[in-house]
Order: structure tokens, then sequence, then C-alpha cells
């Protein structure tokens, strides 16, 4: 939803994640939206 709210007005999305697992999906998710914004 971040990544789709940062595509579509420019800016980035707010995230919240919990601790352990969480940490992970949000480094892939950020990463992910990077490649996205860059290409």
């Amino acid at each position: 939803m971040a990544s789709t709210y940062g595509e579509i007005t420019g800016v980035p999305g707010v995230v919240i994640v919990t601790k352990g697992p969480g940490i992970t999906k949000l480094a892939s998710g950020i990463a992910s939206a990077h490649l996205i914004v860059v290409q």
C-alpha cells in the first residue's frame, strides 16, 4: 500500500512494522519500491 501511495504521489509512504520478522520484510519491501521508482 505504501508503495502504491509513493508511485501515485511521488513521496514516500508511511510503514509501521513490528520487531523480529517484520524488519526483514520491511527491508525487502523498501528495496522493491525503490527498484520500481528507479526504473
